[in-house]
């Protein structure tokens, strides 16, 4: 479910009735995305499964805002890591380990793509709690699109392709900051 309707969306960007509400809802998507990709944070809360690298004293999953880990799988292993051994900070993505016998955290066993991490990650279960900055960044994007869809967007092979880092000026990212995470 998206963040943004396509109502809200033609409401706020005063897109007429006539355009194609498909087009409408793939704009929004592509903002929606967009936003996620900036801000290092899933809108919607979702599963996620990533195959992160080992040997550090953190596993880095791709997106912030943890809410629940289901399962940290040792895939060289072939084995679960127990819960009780690892832990998570739901504002950054990372996973530490609590006990190990190698000092306070420990490191997870080195190996590329090892640990198979199933979790739970987004700033709000409902659209409806998703911030309204973040809304607001998001139709203000498919305004932007709409109004300047002449000369802001591209033809390529596959349809358009949107500039969407020209359409967020400084208010969007201003919108969008408090919400940023930091990736190293």
């Amino acid at each position: 479910m998206p963040v943004v309707t396509i109502d809200d969306a033609q409401a706020y960007a005063q897109i007429q009735d006539g355009v194609d509400d498909a087009l409408v809802q793939s704009v929004i998507d592509a903002a929606e995305t967009w936003v996620e990709a900036t801000i290092g944070r899933k809108l919607l809360r979702q599963e996620i499964v990533e195959y992160l690298d080992g040997g550090e004293e953190y596993l880095l999953p791709s997106w912030a805002s943890i809410a629940s880990i289901s399962e940290v799988y040792d895939t060289v292993a072939a084995e679960a890591v127990d819960a009780d051994d690892y832990d998570f900070d739901p504002d950054e993505p990372s996973v530490y380990k609590v006990s190990s016998g190698q000092g306070p955290y420990g490191a997870w066993a080195a190996g590329r793509r090892r640990w198979k991490v199933t979790h739970t990650a987004g700033l709000a279960a409902l659209a409806a709690d998703v911030p309204g900055s973040i809304a607001l960044a998001v139709k203000m994007l498919v305004k932007r699109w709409y109004d300047r869809r002449g000369d802001e967007t591209r033809q390529t092979a596959v349809g358009m392709t949107l500039v969407w880092g020209a359409l967020a000026d400084g208010d969007i990212a201003v919108l969008l900051r408090p919400y940023t995470t930091l990736r190293l």
